[in-house]
């Protein structure tokens, strides 16, 4: 299943890639276990009964019930269920409502997503308040925030028919093969075959591309990760090394339009429209772009950030959902065992990620660091570099001469390099 972008308006929603997806991440089997109810015959405001009435009684009937809550309180469905032998699906997008849910042991499938307003899946924000619940476009947050405070507010991100029971959730181990077999149907494009398509700009790498290439002695066939990788061309630190030197790779980019411009540059690397997760399991964060540059932010500063930088609504700055993986995860899925260049770019959460690394089982010979929007800066990606075998090979500057990068070499390396 090698959909770009599961949420595409190409997606049909009878593709059964899609259809294999839920039934094998997103449904859970109807409980066996007794009822663990607070005994309500019918909690609904009588729609049941009314239903009951129509159908005379009717037993071993199929129900259908979006927005069941907890699966007791208020459900439209549980008497026909206990007391006709009623079964169907019970779908509850908030996941502690849905935790709920499970624990009543309903005697139907249960899902923890919700229905797309649209013909293929999709993506929104979940404002829950009490047992109440809303999807919202992030560009509505802020307004949102302004009219019923934070209080018993809360926000999520729920990605519509997609993901494990909770993708996202701390249980999720970076080696899961699912989440691997995930990653590979449906956040991998292979490298294109196509001749390349670029502009020609002069504005590639501000050096780092070129400290590399010596460092390897002019080594052809090399391995590369770059993550923020843009358009693929503007500011890449790989473009040179992979025209020139026949490596290879993969490529990261968050952005949805970034991403579309690095797919028709046909470059010869794995690319992915995802990034890097700040955590030791998958996260969802809302990506801020403005022009080139981008950051990812949680839920909870989108309405400080509006009032910092504008609505976002017009000019250059824009919000969107973005699924991110931890980076262990991503070398399992694409079967790289080795990797001669890291490039890391994510606009400030580098020390995060790179925190989140299980150094002991990879093979990385040379990380460069953008520190610019790092807490603590230079100076806390340097201490955590050493701590985990590398040392500081040089310093890269933009062409303003402003420093940007630190270029690291694992410690055992050096005498190879000839650095010692």
């Amino acid at each position: 299943m090698n959909f770009s972008d599961i949420n595409a308006e190409e997606t049909r929603s009878d593709d059964p890639r899609l259809i294999d997806l839920i039934r094998k991440h997103y449904l859970i089997p109807a409980s066996t276990e007794p009822y663990a109810l607070r005994g309500l015959m019918d909690p609904s405001d009588g729609q049941s009964k009314v239903v009951d009435k129509l159908f005379k009684q009717k037993t071993h009937g199929v129900f259908v019930e979006c927005g069941a809550y907890d699966g007791e309180f208020l459900s439209n469905t549980i008497f026909l269920e206990r007391f006709r032998a009623w079964t169907g699906l019970l779908i509850e997008p908030e996941p502690s409502n849905f935790a709920a849910l499970k624990k009543r042991h309903r005697k139907a499938l249960i899902s923890n997503s919700c229905l797309s307003s649209k013909p293929h899946p999709s993506e929104f924000i979940l404002r829950q308040e009490h047992f109440l619940s809303e999807t919202l476009d992030v560009k509505n947050i802020s307004y949102d925030r302004e009219i019923f405070g934070t209080g018993d507010v809360s926000y999520k991100i729920v990605r519509r028919v997609i993901g494990f029971r909770d993708i996202n959730s701390e249980e999720t181990r970076s080696d899961d093969p699912r989440l691997i077999d995930l990653i590979r149907k449906l956040y991998l494009i292979p490298a294109s075959a196509e001749p390349y398509a670029l502009s020609g700009q002069m504005y590639l790498s501000d050096g780092q591309s070129k400290v590399v290439d010596k460092l390897f002695k002019q080594k052809t066939h090399g391995v590369f990760v770059e993550c923020g990788a843009y358009d693929g061309e503007f500011l890449s630190n790989t473009l040179f090394l992979e025209r020139f030197r026949a490596w290879t790779g993969l490529l990261m980019e968050p952005e949805p339009s970034n991403f579309e411009a690095l797919k028709r540059r046909r470059r010869k690397a794995l690319i992915s429209n995802s990034c890097l997760s700040n955590k030791p399991h998958p996260s969802e964060f809302i990506l801020r772009q403005e022009r080139y540059l981008s950051e990812t932010l949680d839920v909870t500063n989108i309405s400080y950030d509006r009032q910092t930088f504008g609505t976002g609504l017009t000019g250059d700055v824009s919000y969107k959902i973005v699924q991110c993986f931890p980076f262990y995860t991503f070398l399992l899925a694409t079967n790289i065992t080795a990797i001669d260049y890291f490039s890391l770019d994510v606009e400030g959460q580098e020390l995060n990620v790179l925190k989140t690394i299980p150094w002991h089982q990879v093979d990385i010979k040379v990380i460069s660091v953008e520190y610019q929007h790092v807490e603590g800066g230079k100076a806390a990606v340097n201490a955590h570099m050493e701590a985990v075998g590398y040392v500081v090979h040089e310093e890269v500057t933009d062409p303003s001469g402003n420093p940007s990068d630190v270029v690291y070499v694992r410690r055992d390396l050096v005498d190879r390099f000839g650095l010692a």
